[in-house]
């Protein structure tokens, strides 16, 4: 697992790759103050909204301005200068890392992208080999024979043999070293990340912009920082789900606690019990109440009515997220269904 020190220090800006801050700037531009006498562009926080708001992402103006206050981001006028907008994206995709991990992470990347460029060697080798420079020779003399002449003359074939070198070890493998995807998961892996296929191409998706199935040791990082942000969320939701689910067993402690005592007092009122038996009845409560297996008896589940103190929605909308969100039809939720919960309220 992704040891502590990983999750807590964050002494390394991670930044966006140059595809995610051309997306962005683009969102900026389209949405910057066209009737600002500003001489910088700026964005307004209220349009910013509309903006997420036409996405399918309402969040409230407020909520908005709150999130860049909680993030340090400098707005004037509530409005945003372009830095300040990519800054306020960057800090929202992504966690920033420690930088003691980033040495074992570049020996990790190196490792693999040497790995990568022995294999993108070998395919290109294999591809060049006498025999298929032949056979690809022997097409287009039979093209230039079909197109341009009842045979190839002396200079169609020194031109056919000049497009066909013979491949030597760098060819085919300039510019940046990069990875694939199988081999990022695997360093992800190392990491001690243990994530399912799922999550690992999504966060692959956002940070391979050219679509080519390579990142570079940049875009890397990215991905890291945006995992390392998602597992941050998933531990504040695991922390929100047990303060529920501990007021959840609260609240049905003493909901018990209340039964057996009115249960005990109707007895006391109704019977004909002596002394003796009365101080019997209020042992036995005593006994219920200080049980201390009360807690193993109690599930780790959520209900509507938990959401609804929890979230500050009605008892329908509650009803309705937990029919949602419970796959297995116990009429409550665990952690996995909770996630799914915030999800679909969040959105």
């Amino acid at each position: 697992m992704v040891d502590a020190d990983f999750l807590r220090q964050a002494d390394f800006r991670v930044p966006l790759t140059p595809h995610q801050i051309e997306h962005y700037t683009l969102i900026f531009e389209l949405n910057r103050d066209q009737e600002s006498d500003a001489k910088v562009d700026v964005l307004k926080v209220h349009d910013l909204a509309h903006f997420m708001e036409s996405l399918g992402f309402p969040v409230p103006e407020k909520d908005l301005e709150q999130m860049m206050h909680d993030l340090h981001i400098v707005m004037k006028d509530g409005a945003l200068q372009l830095n300040a907008f990519i800054e306020f994206m960057r800090r929202t995709l992504v966690a920033d890392l420690p930088s003691n991990k980033i040495p074992s992470i570049h020996f990790l990347f190196a490792a693999e992208a040497e790995a990568n460029i022995k294999a993108k060697v070998a395919e290109a080798s294999d591809n060049d080999s006498p025999a298929r420079r032949k056979a690809r020779a022997s097409k287009e003399r039979m093209d230039a024979v079909q197109t341009r002449n009842p045979r190839p003359s002396k200079e169609d074939e020194k031109d056919i043999e000049a497009r066909h070198p013979r491949m030597s070890k760098e060819a085919g493998v300039t510019g940046p070293k990069t990875v694939k995807k199988s081999q990022a998961a695997n360093m992800l892996q190392k990491l001690g990340f243990m994530l399912d296929e799922l999550t690992i191409n999504e966060a692959y998706a956002q940070v391979d912009g050219d679509h080519d199935g390579c990142v570079t040791e940049a875009e890397f990082l990215t991905m890291l920082g945006i995992l390392k942000r998602n597992l941050l969320e998933v531990h504040m939701l695991e922390k929100s789900f047990q303060q529920f689910r501990t007021m959840s067993k609260a609240k049905a402690k003493e909901k018990r606690d209340s039964e057996v005592l009115a249960t005990s007092l109707e007895e006391k009122k109704h019977s004909k019990l002596s002394e003796l038996n009365v101080f019997k009845s209020k042992k036995s409560v005593s006994s219920d109440l200080d049980d201390p297996d009360i807690e193993d008896q109690l599930d780790d589940h959520l209900y509507a009515t938990d959401l609804v103190a929890a979230l500050g929605i009605s008892e329908e909308d509650a009803e309705e997220m937990v029919f949602i969100a419970d796959l297995k039809e116990t009429q409550s939720i665990d952690f996995t269904e909770f996630k799914q919960v915030i999800v679909n309220w969040s959105s």
